[in-house]
């Protein structure tokens, strides 16, 4: 009997020991983000969400025990990368994570999308993004993928809830964020003024990531999501969770329906009102009296006047403050369609009637700005706007529109022209002085030459040494050369000055890149700079000289920063590349300078705004190719403080960067 029990008991220990091992070869840990709800997020102490949902889903499928634990990210990264955890949930593919992971087939999309404030509508896509904090979650992907924008600001965020009131705060000025998540967060939490851009950043696929070469447990996982995709468990499951989205936006429906009902009846009240004040017919004729005196008075603050014109009759009808913009006594005149031409200054009217009779014939509104020359001489600006009704069979009834002066609008942009127009000579007479200075750093070496060549001959000649023919000949060849050298740095540096700032032709920015370059390599080679080119072939249509102009300025400011601050000459660098990236021609300009005050870099292109001392500049270099990039290349110009390495040195500047689109 005892020994039937030894043997029971033996069984017993056995069966039992496999029956663990089995299932703890059949158990395993995968863990996810908390902070991504409704993906993955803590409830009741649990792990729930869509994730959780289709992992509890695959594990049936698959045939096998899945713990879930949600915690912070980087943790989780971090367990798993120590082999403390089995998978990772809810992760997107890039190059880092795809050394030290496995990944199985597509769980879910993912729209990774720029959430901003209502009102912030200059931020429309990630290139409006450059020089602006950005927030995003540590470890998450898009902090992985703002690796390709080194302009943009990466904020790191301790949950996407804190990042959005970070950016209601304006400490922020946007947010990256998968768009299903941070439309659950908004709502969950009751935010308000955020919006989110309808193109995202970037669509990709999440995945369930494995320790590399875990073929075991891939196939397991990828064997199961087929089952779930083949048999419609996902989409089922995907299904319950958008029924919630469809809930989330039909309170923002009813949201607005309660306030079209409150407008509707705010509005059903009003049309009960006007009835009532159409009874009242005296009462009713005053407000309109009050009224048309609001108008007229309104219309005089405004300096704006109306028109219309009957055309089947010719016959024209101005408000008072027309009367008053043209100068003419109401009393004593009937404003006709010819006495309106014949106000407009001559050399605007034929422009004004061709622009008002397609108007009509092309049944579509129209706008122009126009002079008009009264009869004491006065010219004033207008803009007239108008617009043409039509009967059903599309002949035309009648015009109108409105007039108004702006003529002190006028004034003040001639005021700002006549101010830009004296910056450029300023600008011009500051660019010749710099190129005398530059052609006396590349004369002087020549001149030298022969200064030499000569004094070494008259010598010869004074203490009656033999001089020989081809001692001659060797000193003419040596002065013939170097004088052509100096009559081509003539001809560089007047095609420079004499070339058309307006003509637009096609060029290639390389070629400008050297020309300008080369008006200043001996200014730079003096003063110690070494200087590099990096530069493809990008064809443009522009006006070539204002870009050399734009470049002369700021190797101008690269050799002040350098010199002015006494930077070593062994850490003298100046670096020049162009390159294309997708529409644009970015040019980038770096030097080794010491940098620039973190407290004044927003002000260097602002007119007369300078570093240096007034003797050696006024401000207007930088200011000008400020004005040259932005408003006659359409471009971009931005300055940062760079610290990098070259040639094992470390050096400190000033990087400009210039973004011109690629318009051929």
């Amino acid at each position: 009997m005892k020994q039937w029990l030894s043997i029971i008991t033996i069984y017993f220990i056995f069966y039992t020991a496999l029956f663990a091992l089995e299932k703890k070869e059949n158990q395993y840990l995968f863990l996810g983000n908390h902070n991504i709800s409704p993906m993955i997020y803590m409830k009741n102490g649990k792990p729930a969400g869509i994730v959780v949902d289709l992992v509890n889903s695959l594990a049936e499928k698959g045939g096998f025990n899945i713990e879930v634990q949600a915690m912070d990210w980087a943790k989780a990264q971090e367990l798993a990368s120590q082999g403390k955890a089995d998978a990772l949930l809810q992760i997107n593919k890039n190059p880092e994570r795809e050394k030290i992971y496995d990944f199985s087939k597509p769980l879910l999309e993912s729209h990774f999308s720029i959430f901003r404030k209502n009102n912030r509508l200059d931020i429309n896509n990630i290139d409006s993004l450059f020089n602006l904090k950005v927030g995003v979650e540590r470890k998450g992907y898009p902090i992985a993928l703002l690796k390709k924008y080194p302009q943009i600001k990466v904020e790191i965020i301790a949950s996407w809830k804190d990042g959005f009131s970070l950016l209601n705060e304006n400490k922020l000025d946007a947010v990256i964020v998968d768009r299903w998540v941070g439309e659950y967060v908004l709502f969950t939490n009751d935010i308000k003024g955020i919006t989110v851009i309808d193109k995202p950043v970037e669509v990709s696929f999440s995945h369930i990531a494995v320790k590399k070469g875990d073929k075991q447990l891939l196939d397991k996982i990828n064997t199961a999501l087929v089952l779930m995709d083949k048999d419609g468990t996902k989409e089922e499951i995907l299904n319950r969770w958008k029924k919630q989205e469809i809930v989330y936006l039909s309170k923002e429906q009813l949201r607005y329906w309660k306030i079209a009902i409150i407008m509707g009846i705010i509005s059903l009240l009003l049309s009960v009102l006007v009835l009532i004040f159409l009874y009242r017919i005296r009462k009713t004729n005053q407000a309109l009296r009050q009224s048309e005196e609001n108008l007229k008075e309104a219309q005089e603050i405004a300096k704006l006047g109306s028109w219309s014109f009957d055309i089947n009759k010719n016959y024209l009808e101005w408000s008072d403050e027309i009367y008053n913009i043209f100068n003419i006594d109401k009393k004593k005149f009937v404003p006709s369609y010819e006495f309106f031409l014949s106000i407009i200054h001559p050399e605007d009217v034929e422009v004004v009637n061709q622009v008002y009779t397609q108007s009509v014939e092309d049944k579509v509104p129209y706008n122009t700005t126009h002079r008009i020359l009264l009869k004491d001489g006065t010219i004033k600006f207008v803009i007239e706007r108008g617009e043409t009704k039509y009967d059903q069979k599309n002949i035309a009834l009648y015009s109108h529109g409105t007039v108004q002066d702006i003529t002190k609008i006028k004034e003040l942009e001639l005021q700002e022209l006549e101010h830009q127009k004296i910056i450029m000579n300023q600008s011009k007479v500051t660019a010749l002085g710099e190129m005398i200075g530059n052609i006396a750093h590349q004369w002087r070496q020549p001149l030298s030459v022969i200064t030499t060549h000569t004094s070494s001959l008259k010598l010869s000649i004074e203490f009656e040494e033999e001089v020989t023919n081809d001692a001659v000949l060797r000193c003419a060849n040596s002065v013939i050369a170097q004088a052509e050298y100096l009559s081509q740095t003539i001809d560089d540096f007047r095609t420079f000055f004499t070339s058309d700032s307006e003509t637009l032709k096609e060029f290639n920015i390389k070629d400008a890149l050297n020309k300008g370059f080369d008006l200043t390599k001996e200014l730079l080679k003096n003063n110690f700079i070494k200087c590099n080119i990096d530069a493809e072939d990008i064809y443009i249509t522009q006006n070539e000289n204002q870009l050399i102009q734009a470049i002369l300025n700021i190797c101008n400011n690269a050799k002040d920063a350098i010199t002015l601050k006494e930077i070593p000459v062994e850490d003298r660098y100046f670096f020049i590349s162009l390159k294309r990236i997708e529409d644009y021609a970015v040019i980038t300009f770096k030097d080794s300078g010491g940098g620039i005050n973190e407290d004044i870099i927003d002000k260097i292109f602002e007119p007369y705004f300078t570093t240096k001392h007034k003797s050696i500049g006024i401000g207007i270099g930088l200011y000008m190719t400020h004005q040259i990039i932005k408003k006659n290349f359409k471009g971009q110009i931005a300055v940062y403080n760079r610290s990098y390495k070259y040639n094992n040195q470390n050096l400190k500047g000033v990087e400009f960067v210039i973004k011109i689109p690629y318009i051929k």
